[in-house]
Parts: structure tokens; sequence; C-alpha cells
């Protein structure tokens, strides 16, 4: 989901304000692998739109594991293109940053839109692990869902994914429901992930959008989802909020 696209040059200063302490309260909150836009695991062919910056927050945790709290962004370069990086903000290892890159093209057509990108570069493998570079297709079924599909080449670690999406009205809102599956242990064992992205602002034309709270709010999109391991370890939980502006 990519409704991110709200001009920040054209807010008001009272709603800068509040974006910007919430977005603060957010970074002194503390708020795996560099996150492009994608479903829950996995990414997509979708990037930022240009001119888009998106800074994020989100943890993982679950029964019996510590958790995990991570700071990143995502900023639509030029068309077509995105760059990011993330940060874990507790927990060993200590902060080091994480970097991805994508570049998409959309045939037109019947052609699917096609994705190639880079997630998880560090200056550091031995303790983050080896980059992944990766393929996707995303296509729109019928206006039913849409369908995405990939494969990951990471050292060790090579493995196809999917997943589903797709977005109702709720309330005024974008609800995306979406689900995605990443084989992991070099194919031996897989990820599944079902979970949702909520724009937290109504849409514009809906009545009273950018009034209120909702000047604020809709620079927002709240994400979660549960990762099940087919390998039978604990089930992990994530929550993360986005913050999205175009300038």
């Amino acid at each position: 989901m990519n409704r991110t696209t709200t001009t920040w040059m054209d807010a008001d200063r009272g709603t800068k304000r509040g974006v910007l302490a919430l977005a603060g309260l957010l970074a002194l909150a503390g708020t795996a692998g560099a996150s492009p836009s994608g479903l829950n695991n996995t990414p997509t062919a979708d990037i930022c739109p240009t001119q888009t910056l998106v800074l994020q927050d989100w943890g993982d945790f679950g029964h019996g594991m510590e958790s995990d709290n991570w700071v990143g962004f995502k900023y639509g370069l030029f068309k077509g293109a995105e760059i990011g990086a993330d940060w874990k903000s507790s927990g060993a290892p200590a902060l080091e940053p994480q970097y991805q890159a994508k570049y998409t093209v959309t045939p037109g057509g019947r052609w699917p839109q096609l994705g190639g990108g880079i997630a998880n570069v560090s200056f550091n493998a031995s303790k983050n692990g080896d980059a992944m570079p990766y393929l996707v297709l995303t296509e729109d079924v019928a206006g039913w869902f849409r369908a995405h599909a990939g494969y990951g080449f990471q050292d060790h670690n090579m493995g196809a994914f999917a997943g589903l999406d797709h977005t109702f009205d709720l309330l005024g809102r974008d609800l995306m429901l979406c689900g995605d599956f990443t084989q992991a242990n070099d194919g031996h064992d897989g990820l599944f992930a079902p979970g949702f992205k909520l724009n937290l602002g109504k849409r514009t034309g809906q009545p009273d959008a950018g009034t209120g709270a909702d000047a604020v709010l809709k620079y927002f999109v709240l994400e979660a989802w549960t990762t099940f391991n087919t390998d039978g370890s604990q089930n992990s939980y994530t929550l993360k909020l986005d913050f999205g502006f175009s300038f």
C-alpha cells in the first residue's frame, strides 16, 4: 500500500507541528534486513512515489523471545526507483545501517510489473547476514486481488517468495489485507505471514478528510502481521508505523 503522497509543502503550520511532534515521539520510543516496499516479509514491485519519504518504526516480539525494535526510511528517488536504510535500535547487534535499493518497470498491457533490487546490504555480513538480490513480479488479477511472486538470491539461503493482497474501504480509509510465504533455510523451511495495512487518515474526497485529527493521521499507515515458521519455532509478531510525505 503506497498511498503516502500527501504534499508536505501544502500542509498548514499547525499540521506540520503536530506531525513532527508525533514523529519525534516515535523516534524517542526506539521507536530484518533493510525493508523495501512490500507485503509483510517479502518485497513486491511497489515503490515509494517519486520524492516521497517514508519514515518507519517497528518492533518484533513473541512468547519466549526478546523483542527487537527497528527504525528506518525509504525514499522514491526518481520514477521507478526506491532506496532505503534500516537500523536496529535495541539489543544486539549494535546500531549498524542496512541498505536497500529497488528499480521497477511497468510494461503495460498484459505484462506484470517487474521489480529488481537488493536488500540487507551492510558493511558487516558476518553480523547482519549476506545481501539479498531479488527479482519480483506484481500483477492485478481482474481487480479481485494483486498477486506477487519472486526469488531471492541470497548466498546460502536462496528461495522463492509469493504473496496476495486486496484493499478494502474501511470508514473512508484504505485497509489492505495481505499475506505472504517465503522459503527459508535454503529452501528447507518456510515463513507464512498474514497481516494488514491501514491508512489511518481518510482518503481525499471523503467527508472531513484533512481536517481535525485526520490532518495528522493522513500521513500515517499502521501495519501488523504474524510470522509462522514451518520448522516449529515460536511464532513472532510485528507492529509497524509508517510516516510518509512528499516534498
